[in-house]
Formats: C-alpha cells, sequence, structure tokens
C-alpha cells in the first residue's frame, strides 16, 4: 500500500504523490503538484511542437486517508484517480492523465522485539514487495519476506515481529 506515483498528464509532470500506511487501511499522502509552461511555444511556419517544462506549482500539505481494505491493484488505481480528482487540483488531471507507481526501498529501524534494520523494497509493475530484516543481534534469525504490493509495510513489520517472538516462546534450551 505504501507507495509514490507520478501523475502526468500529456506527458508533462502533474503530481507527485507519496502514501505511508500506519495500518492496512490508514494512513497520510503529502504530494506536490506542477504547473507547465512554454518554454519555446510552438511555430506555426515551420510547424515545430515547442517545448515545455514543468514546475512546482504548491505543496499538498500532509493529509490523512482511511478507505476499507485495497484487495487488488486495479481497485488501488481506481482509488488513487478519484483520490486525485477529489483533491480539486487546479487544472484538474482529467481522463488522460498517466499514473506511473514508482519502484522504491525503505529503511526503518527497529526496536524490541526484532532490535536491527527491516529494508522493504517494492516492485510494482510484478505487483511484489520483499521485506528483509537483518538483526543487530543475531544474524541467523536474519528473516526475508515477500507479499503483494498491497500489504502495508508497517502490516508485513509486525506480523514480522509476532513471528520473531512466537519462534523465541517456541526455543528450546
Amino acid at each position: 500500500m505504501d507507495r509514490e506515483i507520478s501523475v502526468t498528464k500529456e506527458r508533462l509532470l502533474f503530481a507527485e504523490l507519496k502514501f505511508s500506511y500506519e495500518t492496512q487501511v490508514s494512513g497520510r499522502v503529502e504530494g506536490i503538484y506542477y504547473n507547465s509552461y512554454w518554454v519555446i511555444p510552438p511555430s506555426i511556419d515551420p510547424p515545430s511542437p515547442g517545448l515545455q517544462a514543468s514546475v512546482p506549482l504548491f505543496v499538498l500539505a500532509e493529509r490523512a486517508v482511511k478507505h476499507n481494505v485495497i484487495s487488488s491493484m486495479q481497485i488501488l488505481k481506481e482509488y488513487d484517480v478519484l483520490f486525485m480528482k477529489q483533491l480539486e487540483a487546479y487544472p484538474p488531471p482529467g481522463d488522460d492523465a498517466v499514473f506511473e507507481y514508482k519502484d522504491f526501498h525503505h529503511r526503518y529501524p527497529v526496536n524490541e522485539p526484532l532490535n536491527g534494520i527491516v529494508d522493504v523494497q517494492v516492485n510494482f509493475g510484478e505487483d511484489i514487495k520483499t521485506i528483509k530484516f537483518t538483526s543487530a543481534h543475531n544474524w541467523g534469525g536474519d528473516k526475508e519476506h515477500s507479499a503483494s504490493c498491497l500489504k502495508a509495510d508497517a502490516t508485513m513489520i509486525a506480523q514480522m515481529a509476532e513471528h520473531q517472538q512466537a519462534a523465541q516462546k517456541n526455543k528450546k534450551f
């Protein structure tokens, strides 16, 4: 669910959004809107397309998001299009806007019960999120899990911590 999106319109950057989730259904979003202008206007004689550039127009203040569980990438994409339209950006993105999901890598330091570093790598094209834990104390406790991109980072880290606690309880000396 954590994701970074570039919205383009007529091949120009229109907006960038970054969603960060605390749970599977709620989190925060922040973003930047861009405006485009002609650097070189189109010419009539001889015909040429000209050159446009995008510049930041305003920053979307961080705001809370809350929704039902999203069960597929198609529903996620529909949610993002609707979310963008509800922001009342000017000019609105329109139906010709292209949403591009960026692959990313996040790193989180975690405390009890894990104590170490969690690396999260996301590939939206393949709908794969890989989470890798590197222990600060016990390299034998290092773990790696994969899931759909629809899983929130915080949810996967919490599940990894629960699994680690269960393993510690069942450990026999």
